[in-house]
């Protein structure tokens, strides 16, 4: 199975690459886009049949987040150091969202704002943008002047704060841009979006779905370990997995036994999950899929 992933630069102010935005393509197009579908390829892809240090070349990732995936189990599997999380212009900022970020935060990720708009500056305070890192502003939506004023508040009020200017195509924009005093730069001047290419093993939706009625009790141990060692595509993910440097681990982990002994029936039960909503979603063209998933 053929999988596609695009990533784009981000550079600094001197022209050298700082970080790739991930960027959703696939070789079967939705007929609706879903964010959450988009995400979760993304960083199947990423972290499971590319290899997060062949997709970062050593530089932090950014990628795209809808609430309902601020919400998720996502914030365990992903490392902090390598990953931004890019907070949607679709996700409501109140109470409850600003309690997650909180915890994203307090994980050790980087939070930027996408699409900024100058009404966030206007509707929050020092609750929201105290937890922000980063502020992307797209330079063809927003006027000019509007920009400056953002950016003058935004340095007066919250210092720690650095400003992104997305989609600079010309060498016009790149040198007001810099005038500005933008931090960072992504668009068509620098790069295009990078194709990277890969092959992905289908996985036997059968199998994993029988494998997370098991994982509700600890007492079908020995089956889950048997249909996972039979099944390659689950158990190179489930040693990726364990192997990623967001588990902190500091031998590899070779033995599918011992990584379902490290991660724990927990943990196996959430990854598998993700596997088994996103490859349902990709099989099925039912617009009533979601709504039974």
């Amino acid at each position: 199975m053929d999988i596609l992933l695009a990533r784009q630069p981000i550079v600094d102010r001197i022209g050298a690459v700082d970080a790739f935005e991930l960027l959703y393509r696939s070789v079967k197009q939705m007929n609706v886009f879903d964010g959450d579908l988009a995400t979760m390829d993304v960083l199947t892809n990423t972290l499971v049949h590319m290899g997060v240090e062949h997709v970062a070349e050593g530089k932090k990732l950014f990628v795209n987040f809808t609430a309902d995936l601020l919400k998720s189990d996502l914030i365990h599997y992903l490392d902090p150091k390598r990953f931004v999380i890019e907070i949607l212009e679709t996700v409501d900022i109140d109470t409850e969202m600003l309690s997650v970020l909180h915890s994203w935060k307090e994980a050790g990720f980087t939070l930027a704002l996408d699409d900024f708009v100058t009404d966030l500056l206007r509707q929050h305070g020092t609750e929201l943008f105290a937890l922000i890192d980063l502020i992307k502003i797209d330079i063809e939506a927003i006027p000019t002047r509007e920009q400056s004023a953002i950016l003058h508040i935004v340095r007066r009020n919250y210092p720690h704060i650095k400003m992104l200017a997305e989609r600079v195509e010309t060498h016009e924009d790149h040198t007001r841009c810099l005038d500005m005093g933008y931090d960072w730069f992504q668009g068509y001047f620098y790069a295009k979006p990078m194709l990277m290419k890969g092959k992905a093993v289908p996985p036997q939706l059968p199998v994993l779905l029988k494998m997370l009625k098991w994982l509700d009790t600890d007492e079908k141990y020995d089956e889950v370990i048997d249909e996972i060692e039979a099944n390659p595509y689950i158990s190179i993910q489930v040693l990726q997995l364990i192997n990623s440097p967001g588990m902190g681990l500091r031998n590899t982990v070779s033995s599918v036994r011992q990584a379902i002994s490290l991660l724990g029936f927990s943990q196996l039960k959430s990854w598998i999950s993700l596997i088994v909503l996103r490859e349902m979603k990709l099989a099925s063209p039912y617009e009533w899929s979601n709504e039974l998933l």
